[in-house]
């Protein structure tokens, strides 16, 4: 390789070899240097600081270039140079020395070896200058050739991209493979240094290995020298030892021996004393068993008889054992009787004993309630029949009881929760007039001083009346030139007041007396009373209560009528009418409605059914027979008054008034919504509902809009799962814990699950987990813990599973049941239906009554309160006959219906209204029900009408205008009203006379023939008047269908949605009633038109056969007589 020229302009860098494409390879003039010749020449340059003159640092461009220093490569001295002639002259720097750190020339190479030198470090400069420049030159050719390659080939962009891609990859597949080749010769060098370190440790490991045997053996010789001195020494320690024990055992066994004979001797005194009280321990079980046994047998015994009163559907109930209905007192029969004067501590049992006395029994009469009244008294409100109540009112009157006198007052039982009846003179017709008065107007100077004599001076008494002062206003339609607008008008003045005093009175001189409205006070009562005389009915008093003379200056009177109906007799004829003893005036009149109901209900429920009743009071027609006021007050319960002069109607909207605030009721029970939190309350107002809870009852019930109590009803439900799931303790007494342990532990696990209790015995403590069901068995179990011993687990055979009895439950019977098995029928009970609720033992043939407290003991009081009700509305379907619902709708009353022919009038407690006690329909006074539901049913006319046409001789129906026709006399031709011309035989209609003529010898053979006996020719008529009959029996049939699902559904498990009203019940069953009797009518009538038609067809068909047969008409006509010579049309009878 020949050394680049040695000239004084400074070498250039090859910018080939920096592209890594230089042709020339070694042999080029220009410079090859490589990226890392500048980094190399900055490290010279840094080493220079600290190096010598006369070192060479080692290059760091080459690794494999081997390391000169400035022993082998010194700089030629001057004396040795054989250029010194040119010393004075820098000499330029070696390239091969600079690029690869040594030069093969040596010393004698004639370029500087010095990379300190400024050419050096210029070139370095220069180098990295041109590399920079040839670096960004390279930049600026690829981005002009990549542009000018876009703009001359677009359509080879994608495989371009794809071949820069494939480039970069192997390009840092490359860079990778560089990297992981560095990576992997570190990684030796790791591993030598690792192995040598390994090696190290090992050696330092088995030298101290080998000193710890070393130490181990010396410390293994001095323990064996110890422990066999210890030994020796033991040994002796031993034997002492063993001599002293030995004669300690010698002492012990004697004293052992002579504890024995003590401890046998006391061992037997108290086994004998152990004997005795077992002995007495044993005949007390025997005997406080026995009189458990004896006290668990009256119990039950007492149980067996006890009887339940509930108010079912606006009846008194009574319950006998198994829930057999034992007596009813309907609605309708049902009768209030109030017991006055009680004392105020006294008990409701001595109240019952004092019925109790006069003959009746427990099932004859229902005690509501015993409150507390203003006077420091109680009274008590009893229901009972009609009859009983009016022989208790008579034979109790005035009767002393504990030193005070009781008094009795009769009344309509309206049944609990509904309107109560407000007392009221319904009977009295207030009348009220202006009494005789003076009008002043004052003038004042201007309209401010006007305006403030009116606010000071209005309501004052002056000469005893409250006077009225307003502005005065000019009259509307008139002028009056003399009108002042600041002046004030006083009215209600005496008729004995003077200027003077209203000048006084007023402040000013100006006044002015209006025409005075006077008249005679004693004659307008006189004439008053005349007017009623003359329109009264019965008797009537007249109390004059104020002749002007008070405050009001108002004449008023009362009229005390014998009836509401003569009082509102003569209030029409005073009302809108002006009297002339009055001066041309009107009466004012005020008479109450004779019936009037109030029901109060919390502000919160009135705002979620705002939209019901609302619409309750916009749907009334008729404000004058009924009305609906609703009064709300912030903060206060709002009250709703319904009243009206019309019986039935107020009757029935206080009815639907009831029904809408009765809420709905839906399932469940929890402890916690006594008192719901606040962001439950918030969350059911917020979808537009409201929330009551009655904690007697165990009741959860919601209030407004369909959609909003289903939503509400989401929300309760999803409460009550909450709370159900979670749990409490319980801390046990401790005699409760063997109870629990032996029995009402595996009693609970085996109803509700494993999971549902647990008990800790150490602490005595219940975790349970579950709802109110789950509380009263716990509750259950807690009370019999507490009075009794668990019952024997003995081999009884339980009559529902035929398995040994699990947590036995004895009966009075002596059958005794698993408690897991009775829970279950009695929870299902609802579902079957069968009542009374029986024992079932020995093969269903026991038939003894489940008492009611066992049947409370395992249902809380919700499900309990809806197995009431539906076995009373199963004893109601087995007796319809006997018990039927009221004809309102939505009215929930039942009724005892009577057989008889002479049927009584009953009037509903709820409703109002009256009705037959046999057929159920409006009363019907002197005419049976057969009669009256043929006059109140025109198809029930129609079919009896066409009965009695089909009976009689003589009488047919014209086929065009249906009019009865009677023939008397006379041939055939029949002449009708209505313009038809008819054959009476067939009643063929014809345009004419003489067609008619020529029909009747044409196909009777003659004028006079008779009809054939007992065949009716009677025109094909549709009995439904053109509607169609299949589809009348498919919408009755479907209608028949809806009903009977209804029925079967009424007392299935609620699902969780909202349940009907209760009120609905009796509204559905009408409905159904109605379907039935409709159904039948129709099928009856649907009969009766078929045969009709179908043998009017018959006799048609077998005229037309006899018609076309030749031989029957050559017999007829030589039978028939020749006709008469005169014709004559007969007689028509218009029916």
């Amino acid at each position: 390789m020949s050394a680049p020229r040695s000239t004084g302009s400074t070498p250039q860098t090859c910018r080939f070899h920096a592209k890594g494409r230089c042709k020339h390879g070694a042999k080029c003039r220009n410079l090859h240097l490589d990226a890392s010749v500048e980094q190399a020449g900055k490290g010279a340059s840094n080493e220079s600081v600290g190096t010598s003159p006369t070192q060479s640092p080692k290059s760091d461009l080459d690794e494999d270039a081997p390391s000169s220093s400035a022993s082998q490569h010194p700089p030629r001295s001057n004396s040795n140079n054989r250029r010194g002639s040119r010393s004075a002259k820098p000499q330029n720097p070696c390239f091969a020395w600079i690029r690869k750190g040594s030069c093969y020339k040596g010393a004698q190479c004639p370029h500087s070896h010095d990379t300190n030198t400024v050419a050096a470090r210029r070139l370095i400069e220069i180098n990295e200058q041109q590399r920079q420049f040839n670096e960004e030159q390279r930049k600026r050719d690829e981005e002009v050739r990549r542009q000018e390659a876009e703009r001359a080939m677009r359509e080879r962009v994608e495989q371009e991209a794809a071949e820069r891609a494939r480039q970069a990859a192997a390009e840092r597949a490359r860079q990778e493979a560089v990297e992981r080749a560095r990576q992997a010769a570190a990684e030796r060098v790791r591993q030598e240094e690792a192995e040598r370190a390994r090696q190290e440790a090992a050696e330092r490991a088995r030298q101290e290995a080998a000193e710890h045997a070393r130490q181990a053996e010396r410390r293994r010789r001095e323990e064996a020298e110890r422990k066999k001195r210890e030994q020796a020494e033991r040994r002796r320690v031993e034997q002492e030892r063993r001599k002293q024990q030995q004669e300690r055992r010698k002492r012990e066994e004697e004293e052992r021996a002579r504890q024995r004979e003590e401890e046998q001797r006391r061992r037997e005194e108290a086994e004998r004393l152990r004997r005795e009280a077992q002995q007495r321990r044993k005949r007390e079980q025997e005997e406080r068993e026995a009189r458990e046994e004896e006290e668990q047998r009256r119990i039950m015994a007492a149980q067996a008889k006890e009887i339940l009163q509930r108010v079912v559907s606006g009846s008194i109930v009574t319950f006998g054992p198994g829930l057999d209905i034992q007596n009813t007192i309907t609605g309708f029969e049902s009768c209030r009787v109030v017991v006055k004067g009680l004392p105020r501590d006294v008990q409701s049992s001595e109240v019952a004993d004092l019925f109790a006395q006069q003959g009746l029994e427990q099932s004859q009469f229902h005690l509501v309630n015993v409150r507390m009244t203003p006077d420091g008294k109680q009274e008590a409100t009893v229901v009972t029949n009609n009859d009983v109540a009016q022989a208790l009112a008579v034979g109790l009157e005035d009767l002393e009881f504990r030193d005070e006198r009781l008094s009795f007052e009769l009344g309509v039982f309206n049944g609990t929760g509904g309107m109560g009846l407000r007392e009221r003179n319904a009977n009295v017709l207030v009348i009220s007039c202006r009494a005789p008065s003076l009008r002043y107007v004052v003038e004042y100077p201007s309209m401010e001083m006007a305006q403030t004599k009116v606010r000071q001076l209005n309501g004052h008494i002056v000469a005893g009346r409250k006077i009225k002062v307003a502005m005065n206003q000019i009259p509307p339609g008139r002028i009056l030139p003399s009108f002042r607008p600041n002046s004030i008008v006083i009215n209600n003045l005496p008729d004995f007041a003077q200027d003077a005093l209203i000048t006084e009175f007023a402040g000013s001189y100006n006044v002015r007396r209006l025409k005075p409205f006077t008249y005679n006070v004693d004659y307008a009562i006189v004439m008053l009373q005349r007017h009623v005389d003359e329109h009264k009915e019965g008797e009537t008093r007249i109390e004059v209560t104020s002749r002007g003379d008070n405050e009001t200056g108002v004449l008023s009177v009362r009229v005390v009528c014998s009836s509401w109906e003569s009082a509102k007799q003569i209030h029409d004829s005073l009302a809108d009418r002006t009297f002339p003893f009055i001066s041309n005036g009107k009466f004012w009149l005020k008479l109450d409605d004779p019936k009037f109901y109030t029901i109060y209900i919390p502000p919160g429920q009135h705002r979620a059914q705002q939209s019901m009743w609302k619409e309750l009071e916009e749907g009334i027609k008729d404000r004058k027979a009924c009305s609906l006021l609703i009064h709300a007050r912030n903060q206060q319960d709002t009250r709703i008054q319904v009243s009206g002069s019309n019986t039935e109607a107020v009757g029935a909207l206080k009815v639907r008034v009831e029904g809408i605030a009765a809420g709905i009721q839906i399932q469940g029970w929890h402890i916690s919504l006594v008192h719901p939190n606040p962001e439950l309350l918030e969350s059911i107002t917020r979808v537009g509902a409201f929330l009551r809870t009655d904690f007697r009852k165990q009741a959860l019930k919601l209030y407004g809009p369909p959609r909003a109590i289903e939503r509400a009803t989401v929300i309760v439900e999803r409460e009550l799962e909450r709370q159900h799931s979670l749990e409490y303790t319980i801390q046990l007494k401790p005699f409760s814990l063997r109870y629990f342990v032996h029995t009402g532990l595996p009693a609970m696990k085996e109803i509700f699950g494993d999971d549902c209790i647990s008990l800790d015995i150490g602490t005595r403590t219940l975790t349970v987990k579950g709802g109110e069901e789950v509380k009263q068995h716990l509750n259950n179990h807690i009370g019999q813990s507490t009075k009794s011993r668990p019952p024997a687990q003995g081999d009884h055979t339980c009559p529902i599973c035929y398995d040994t009895a699990t947590s036995p439950m004895p009966f009075i019977c002596g059958h005794i049941y698993c408690t897991a098995c009775i829970r279950h029928l009695l929870v299902n009970a609802s579902d079957t239906k069968t009542f009374p609720l029986a024992c079932i033992g020995d093969d269903a043939t026991c038939g003894e009554p489940i008492p009611i407290p066992v049947i409370r003991r395992f249902l809380p009081q919700g499900p309990f309160d809806r197995l009431l009700e539906v076995a009373f509305h199963t004893f109601l379907d087995k007796h319809p006959e006997e018990y039927k619902h009221c004809k309102t709708p939505d009215c929930n009353q039942i009724y005892r219906a009577t057989k008889s022919s002479r049927p009584s009038t009953l009037h509903c407690p709820s409703c109002f209204s009256n009705l037959c006690s046999s057929c159920g329909e409006t009363p019907h006074d002197g005419m049976s029900c057969t009669d009256a539901r043929i006059r109140n049913d025109p198809g029930e006319q129609e079919r009896l009408s066409q009965r009695w046409l089909r009976e009689q001789a003589g009488v047919k129906q014209c086929p065009r205008c249906s009019r009865f026709l009677e023939k008397t006399e006379g041939c055939n031709h029949m002449s009708c009203p209505c313009g038809a011309h008819l054959c009476w035989r067939c009643l063929g209609a014809f345009p004419d006379a003489q067609s008619t003529y020529d029909h009747m010898n044409s196909a009777h053979g003659g004028l006079y023939g008779e009809e054939p006996r007992n065949v009716e020719v009677l025109p094909a008529q549709d009995p439904f008047h053109g509607v169609d009959y299949h589809e009348q029996a498919e919408i009755l049939r479907r209608a028949a269908e809806e009903a009977e699902r209804a029925r079967n559904q009424r007392f299935a498990p609620q699902p969780a949605a909202p349940r009907p009203r209760a009120n609905l019940e009796a509204h559905r069953y009408e409905v159904e009633r109605m379907l039935r009797e409709h159904a039948e009518r129709t099928r009856l009538q649907a009969l009766r038109a078929a045969d009709e038609a179908a043998r009017a067809r018959r006799i048609r068909e077998e005229q037309t056969r006899a018609l076309a047969n030749p031989y029957y008409q050559y017999q007829r006509a030589a039978a028939t007589p020749p006709p008469p010579p005169r014709q004559e049309n007969g007689w028509c009878s218009i029916m």
